[in-house]
Parts: structure tokens; sequence; C-alpha cells
């Protein structure tokens, strides 16, 4: 229901359309039988491009419109069969090519017709001259069978009908599709269009700035042509028609709207004005082609531009994707690399965790093995760590290990790697030590910041560690890191003992 109402409202639109534009183009007649450019033939392309099959009623009726109200066949004293046929086989005449002719076009773009595909514009600039000739030819037939024109006149006005219905179906069609899509919007009407009218970039309005290019260029047109008004010996029309298509590029390099049609529609028109005006009329298939010409190559150019657009901003979706996925994939091995940190650290302490010590280890120990470079393993253990806990509580021996946590990790050089290894033992693989002196004079900075160090929220406790330590690799083959771990525990619990005695 709501589909037949969208089609009448068409059907009446289109029948207004009709009535407009076969008075302009009676008023740009430039032969007997014959219109500087027939406007109703871009009408009845812009119908079929539109709706394909089902624009044929409404062409059909808008010929009728015109037939009856311009040039009724129903005079008086005429045959009424015969104006009855001719009622009919007129429309079917004007109608039936140019429904051929876009239904061979559209077969030939295997689907709607996109007026910013170059492809398609070029099935379009080659399929509407022989839709046209069809219909100036049939129609002509029409008029010499049922009309009475003799034989010899029709092939006079033949060429005329032709080329008035093709400038008009080249250079007014896809205006009028737009003008047709925006006007039925207004009413809400909605016909499902076999059109391709509007995309991601370019939109089927058009912007109150974007009407700003039709003045301007009909102020382009005027200049050039006073100019050719002024010195028509040396220049003629041709100098406005340069004009024309200057103004349609800017158009086109400056817009992303359907403007561009329009402002080619007012153009053409104007030129065929104008060239009405300066009585040019025996020069009118010069620039009626001038027209065409100037159409294709507006369509053309439009046509190059929007597909660079379009493919820009696809190439920009692209990017922005790709962007996208760096961002995502960046953010994941932050929290991936945020994982490992995590997964590698005491959650006490925040030294390194004791997987991570011996691995690192198996390593550190092979690598010097094969290089001949010498380390040192410190095995630190926190002295009297039970009391501490027994004594001021658990939260105390928390911030006792964290204190001692500190100041490895704060002495700690580069290369080094500090680890808690559990509960209150720690352990630094000290890089780069060939001497046990060495060592000792970090371990003795070790102790003696521990020991001046206190522990957060309890004063009154007093720190120390013992600390054991062995150079890796061993001289010996059979020494891994193991013998090493063992060796610096073993030291550790020297350490001790000598603490207690000094003690």
């Amino acid at each position: 229901m709501m589909l037949s109402r969208n089609y009448a409202i068409l059907l009446v639109f289109s029948i207004a359309f009709q009535l407009i534009l076969f008075q302009l183009s009676s008023f740009l007649a430039s032969h007997s039988h014959a219109s500087f450019w027939y406007a109703p033939a871009g009408l009845s392309v812009a119908l079929f491009l539109l709706l394909g099959s089902r624009a044929f009623p409404i062409v059909f009726c808008c010929v009728v419109a015109t037939t009856l109200l311009n040039d009724s066949p129903f005079a008086q004293g005429a045959d009424p069969i015969l104006s009855l046929l001719q009622l009919l086989c007129y429309p079917l005449a004007h109608a039936m090519p140019y429904w051929a002719g876009v239904y061979l076009l559209q077969r030939m773009t295997n689907g709607p017709f996109d007026p910013r595909n170059p492809s398609h514009i070029m099935r379009f600039l080659l399929m509407i001259p022989f839709a046209a000739a069809g219909a100036a030819f049939v129609g002509a037939y029409c008029v010499h069978l049922l009309g009475g024109m003799p034989y010899a006149q029709i092939q006079e006005i033949l060429a005329t009908r032709w080329i008035g219905d093709m400038v008009a179906a080249v250079c007014l069609s896809i205006a009028l599709i737009y003008l047709h899509l925006m006007a039925l919007e207004l009413v809400g009407a909605d016909l499902r269009y076999q059109c391709v009218y509007q995309d991601e970039v370019h939109h089927k309005h058009l912007p109150l700035r974007d009407l700003l290019y039709l003045p301007l260029a009909l102020l382009l047109f005027l200049v050039s042509g006073l100019l050719s008004y002024s010195y028509p010996d040396q220049v003629g029309l041709s100098f406005t028609v340069y004009a024309m298509v200057i103004a349609l590029l800017v158009t086109i390099y400056k817009t992303r709207s359907p403007i561009v049609y329009v402002v080619l529609a007012f153009l053409a028109f104007a030129l065929a004005y104008s060239a009405s005006t300066f009585g040019l009329l025996a020069s009118a298939a010069e620039y009626q082609v001038a027209m065409i010409a100037v159409g294709a190559i507006t369509y053309f150019a439009n046509a190059a531009v929007s597909g660079q657009r379009a493919a820009l901003a696809q190439s920009e979706q692209v990017t922005q994707r790709l962007l996208t996925e760096l961002e995502e994939k960046e953010a994941l091995q932050a929290d991936a690399q945020s994982l490992r940190f995590k997964s590698s650290r005491d959650g006490l302490t925040g030294a390194l965790n004791r997987a991570f010590f011996e691995d690192a280890l198996h390593r550190q120990y092979h690598r010097s093995a094969r290089r001949g470079d010498s380390h040192c393993l410190a095995f630190i253990d926190l002295n009297d760590f039970k009391q501490v806990n027994d004594g001021f509580g658990h939260h105390a021996g928390d911030e006792a290990l964290k204190v001692v946590a500190w100041v490895l990790m704060g002495r700690s050089r580069e290369g080094d790697i500090v680890a808690r290894y559990g509960g209150d033992e720690f352990v630094v693989i000290l890089a780069d030590i060939d001497t046990e002196q060495e060592a000792d004079a970090i371990i003795a900075e070790w102790k003696a910041e521990v020991a001046a160090n206190r522990v957060p929220g309890y004063p009154e406790i007093r720190l120390s560690i013992s600390v054991g330590r062995a150079l890796f690799p061993g001289a010996s083959k059979s020494d891994n890191e193991m013998t090493t771990l063992r060796a610096a525990d073993q030291n550790m619990y020297a350490d001790k003992a000598r603490m207690k005695r000094a003690a």
C-alpha cells in the first residue's frame, strides 16, 4: 500500500516535471519539429535509471500528458481511431527505445547504474546515443505513418531530433535523478531505486554552501558570453564552452555533492539559450555536440575524482583499522609484558621470584662456562626472622623482608639479579666478579645498609643479614649451578655462625 502511494506521488511529480521541461524545450526550438535541447528525453532516461522497467508506465503517462496538452490528436474533425492510435503510439515510440537502452546499460554494468563509476559512465555515453537515435527514428516513423508527414521531411528532421534528444539525455538525466530523489525524500517516498546515488564519501543532499557554485558558474558563463557577444567573429561561443568546462571542473574539485550535475544541466541550458539568442541556429548541431562533449568530460572527471576520494577514504579506513589493530596489539603486548613481569616477581617484596632466579642462574652459569666469565652467587638470610614474626607479628616480618629487598635491589648493579628464594632468604647473582674480595666488599655494603635501616612502624627492630657467596663457574667439570647454590648456602651458614660467635 505504501509502495503504491509512493509510486502515485512519483507519477504526479514526473508529469509536472515533464510539462515544465516540454515548455522549456519548445522555448529552445531549433527546428519546427525538434528542440535544441529536448529535456523530456532526459527525464525519461532518469526515470528508467531510477526504477528500471517500473518506470515505463510513468514515462508513458508523461508523454501522453504532453501530447494531450500541447498537440492533442483529438482535434475537431479528426478521426477518433487514428487519434487514439497516435495517443498510444507516440508515447510508446518515445518510451520503448529509452527503456531498452537503459535495460541494456544495466545489463552491461551488472547491476544498478553508478554515475561515479568511470566504466558505468563510459557505457552510459555509448548506450544513450543509440537509445536517442531509436527514439528519434521510431517517433519520426510514427509521425510518418500516423500523422501523414512526407518521408522526405522525416529524413530532414531525423538528425535534429536525434541530437536534441541526446543532448538532454546526456546533460540532464543524472541531474534529474538527484532532483527526483531530493523531492521524493521531502514527502517520505521510497521506491527501492535501482541507481547508486550515494556512498560513504558522496551524498545525495545539496548543502547550502555547494549551491554557491551555481551562481559562480553562471557568472563565469556570463563573462565568457559577453566576450563572445563582443567578438562574435573571432570568439563565437567557443570561449563560452571553455568557460563551462572550467566552471564544472572547479565544482568537481571543490564539492562532493550532486551539485556538479545540476551545474552541468544549468550551463547546458544557458549555452542553448545563448545560441538561440545570438541567432546561431544554423550552427545548432555544433553547439549541441559541444554540450555533449562537455557532459562527457564532466561525467568522466567527476567519476575519476569520486573514485580517488572513495579510494582515499577506504585507504584512510584501512589505515585507521591497522592503527587500531596495532594499538590493540601493543596493548596486548603491554598486558603480556605486565603479566610476565608480575609472574616473575615476588608479590611481597618486588624482587624476582625463585622460578625466574633458577632459570637465570642456569643460563648464566652455562654462558659463563662457554665464555670464561666469572660471576658470584650470594645467598642472603635475614637473621632472627622468626623472633620478629613471633614478637611483633607477621606484618612486621613482611616489612622487614621489604627492607632487605629494597637494600639489595637498591645496591644492585647493571647485570645483577636480585630474587627472593623463599621465606626469609634472598639470592643475588653478581655479574662480572672475579675474586672473593670483590664480592665481600659488596656484601659488606649490604650488611651495613641493612643494619642502618629501620622497619617502618617498628623502630625498635634491629635488622641484620647473613650472606654466603660462591664464585662460578667452578673449576671442576662436575660443578654446576646446583653445586654453586649449595656452596653459597653453606657459606651463608658459616657467616651466620661467625656472627653469633662475634656477638
